[in-house]
């Protein structure tokens, strides 16, 4: 496994709603990457890496092909 993506439908990610990808980062410690795709407006990073991007800006980064 090399990279998490959770979907949350919130506007606003808590460490509640980070609690599942932490454990899996514990189970997968090689993990790259950690990314929480949600509803908030902007994107930005957890002070332990992890990556929170609004919806409309993670799928525009799959189409071009990031």
């Amino acid at each position: 496994m090399q990279v998490a993506i959770e979907a949350k439908a919130t506007r606003k990610v808590t460490a509640d709603d980070l609690k599942a990808i932490h454990s899996l980062r514990e189970d997968h410690p090689r993990l790259a990457a950690a990314w929480v795709v949600s509803l908030e407006a902007k994107s930005r990073r957890t002070e332990d890496g992890i990556w929170i991007v609004p919806a409309l800006d993670f799928c525009r980064r799959l189409e071009r092909g990031k």
